[in-house]
């Protein structure tokens, strides 16, 4: 079973610096052996997916798309899932995930990030990229005590924040 960290993220890149973000953070999450779940497409998502390609010996990245070929796909997707599902597919990127990341984002990906709310997920908001990442920053959003949302301001926070999740994952794992 592989550790999953699901991306939500803009379909279009917002400039050079926050693709660079996005593409480094990819690289970093191959790096530690996770494997990455987003909807597969372009923009943000694709940069993430294609920092992931280049690193040796990683685990998957798995797209899961909204229509019903696997040509939607962005090309450094290794396991592209089409669902027909259109919008709400959304909803299988933070379930299939054990902690979701959203980068900058609109509609989809403020859908993702309450999913994965509903679901109870850990949330990490990338708040330096914009978009409802920005906005939502250390937030709740709704009337549940003490939980707010993750709020990540470079990288290596939300890196930091992904490492925490995953040991206490392991650990559940090996007691299951």
């Amino acid at each position: 079973m592989y550790f999953a960290v699901g991306v939500a993220a803009a379909a279009d890149c917002c400039n050079k610096e926050i693709e660079n973000i996005a593409f480094e953070f990819g690289q970093q999450i191959a790096k530690r052996g996770y494997a990455i779940v987003c909807g597969g497409m372009e923009g943000l998502m694709e940069q993430v997916c294609r920092g992931a390609r280049t690193v040796m010996n990683r685990k998957p990245v798995v797209g899961i798309l909204p229509g019903s070929t696997k040509l939607e796909a962005n090309p450094y997707t290794d396991i592209v899932i089409p669902t027909t599902l259109g919008y709400i597919r959304n909803v299988l990127i933070p379930i299939s995930s054990d902690v979701l990341v959203a980068f900058n984002g609109g509609a989809g990906t403020l859908s993702e990030i309450t999913y994965a709310w509903q679901y109870d997920k850990p949330i990490i908001l990338m708040a330096h990229t914009g978009g409802w990442s920005e906005k939502l920053a250390n937030t709740p959003l709704d009337h549940r005590k003490g939980k707010i949302l993750k709020t990540a301001y470079s990288n290596d926070e939300a890196l930091a924040f992904i490492d925490e999740i995953f040991n206490k994952w392991k650990k559940e794992c090996v007691n299951i």
